[in-house]
């Protein structure tokens, strides 16, 4: 913002969500505290536009008085058309009906308690018990200092 400001350069803040709220029970927001409240605000009245993907953060925005325009994330409709579901075994993961190995699962997001990685691994643990094949990525920036990779370890699922 500063130097968009002393370069005279149009600058533009894309919200996400997470900006604008405080979930103190995980640690979670940019309204925790004073100086995220006050960097926010800041920043956001600083930005020559603000945009966000979903009307309610759009109304969550207008309420505290920035307006800002709706740019969905998402996928080009042209290129990429709705298809009606495939019904798949509900035994497997529908990737090995279709090749006839392991299933190749990954989740890119950051490691945090929103995302709630946890869920994720209670879910995998709960398929290898199953004996359902699968090989499962996980990348992002790990905020949890090892939390995931401990449980992934305890649940037998760090050779998957």
């Amino acid at each position: 913002m500063i130097a968009a400001r002393i370069t005279s350069i149009p600058s533009i803040v894309h919200i996400g969500g997470g900006e604008l709220v405080a979930i103190a029970d995980i640690h979670y927001g940019g309204r925790l505290t004073w100086r995220g409240r006050l960097r926010e605000a800041l920043v956001l009245r600083a930005a020559s536009a603000v945009t966000a993907a979903s009307g309610p953060i759009i109304d969550s925005l207008r309420q505290l008085g920035i307006e800002a325009q709706r740019i969905p994330l998402g996928v080009d409709l042209v290129a990429w058309p709705p298809r009606e579901p495939v019904r798949h075994a509900i035994d497997r993961p529908a990737s090995s009906l279709t090749r006839g190995t392991a299933a190749r699962l990954i989740h890119v997001a950051s490691l945090n308690r929103v995302k709630d990685q946890r869920t994720l691994l209670y879910a995998l643990a709960a398929l290898d018990r199953r004996g359902i094949e699968f090989e499962m990525t996980i990348v992002g920036e790990d905020t949890l200092r090892g939390e995931i990779q401990a449980l992934a370890t305890s649940l037998g699922l760090d050779e998957k």
